[in-house]
């Protein structure tokens, strides 16, 4: 991850330098793809910043993209996901009236299917990913092609088809090289076993995660860690190992791991937390963890939001 963090302070360094504007604009949002992984503190202060500072400079439409893109990115980390929603649909039919089509116009399009993920509206984000998916395809990019197809699983499972959710997980597993480990094979590889898990195929679905959720990249950021574990425990309990699921639970929340790294993964959280402090008899101490934790749950995603309630509930009738 070392390589990550000095490779972004290459670029935000481009983008401060005194040369053309596209060159500039273009790191920034080059940058969103390393702090997708790295969650580096101090960049993300320092991201919203250059944002703000560019957005000052005379663009084309062109050069409107990826500044656009940047800062869509930044305006969703920091939770303010309708904005962010605004503005890269902004993005996206500033792409459309363009007729720009290559890969920042996929990048765009995903955020869109994403950020409507994340507000519950997963029919509608059917077609922007639709859309990305035929371009990365017709652009022959296999990593916008993978990021398509993972996006793709969580929104088909959502809307409760398994059998579209385990065929896109699997197209988006079998893109990602081997030594990959982020967000989008963490995701792809949970949604396959849930999928399979929907189909009542146990076996493969324990298999699935324990086969790809044994791999462990180098220098992986604690968040990841987490994040792993969190979506590993899920499957599991689903594939009736509950021991066992419980085990990769307790590693999710405790210890270096004792507070939550990614907001995505808030509801997988919070559903651990519960299910271990009524296990151990441990529950007015999870219920102020949960408190401290989310002290404003409407600022989380839709799905979130409401397994963050649902623990809070559940503690609460216990106690």
């Amino acid at each position: 991850m070392s390589n990550m963090v000095e490779a972004t302070d290459d670029l935000f360094a481009i983008a401060l330098k005194d040369i053309d504007i596209e060159t500039r604009v273009k790191a920034l949002a080059a940058s969103v793809r390393l702090l997708t992984v790295t969650r580096h503190a101090d960049h993300l202060t320092k991201l919203d910043g250059l944002v703000r500072h560019a957005a000052t400079f005379g663009m084309d439409d062109f050069q409107q993209l990826h500044l656009i893109l940047a800062r869509a990115w930044s305006l969703a980390v920091d939770c303010q996901t309708a904005a962010a929603l605004d503005e890269v649909t902004r993005g996206v039919r500033l792409a459309d009236a363009s007729s720009v089509a290559s890969s920042i116009a996929v990048r765009l399009l995903i955020g869109r299917g994403c950020l409507l993920c994340m507000t519950g509206r997963y029919e509608e984000a059917l077609s922007p990913l639709q859309r990305a998916a035929v371009l990365a395809d017709r652009l022959d990019n296999r990593t916008l092609r993978a990021e398509c197809a993972s996006q793709l699983a969580l929104v088909e499972g959502r809307l409760g088809n398994a059998d579209r959710q385990i065929s896109w997980a699997r197209q988006a597993l079998s893109l990602f090289p081997e030594t990959e480990w982020c967000a989008w094979v963490i995701g792809a590889t949970y949604e396959l076993g849930l999928g399979l898990a929907a189909e009542e195929r146990y076996s493969e679905a324990h298999e699935a995660v324990s086969t790809l959720f044994a791999k462990r990249a180098n220098d992986l950021p604690d968040w990841l860690r987490q994040a792993s574990l969190l979506c590993g425990a899920d499957v599991v309990a689903l594939s009736g190992h509950p021991r066992r699921a419980y085990a990769m639970a307790r590693r999710a929340t405790s210890g270096v791991l004792s507070k939550l790294g990614h907001v995505a993964y808030a509801g997988q959280f919070a559903r651990w937390v519960a299910l271990l402090a009524i296990r151990d008899a441990h529950v007015l101490e999870a219920r102020e963890r949960l408190a401290n934790t989310f002290p404003q749950p409407a600022a989380l995603d839709c799905k979130d939001q409401a397994e963050v309630l649902a623990a809070m509930t559940i503690l609460d009738s216990r106690l």
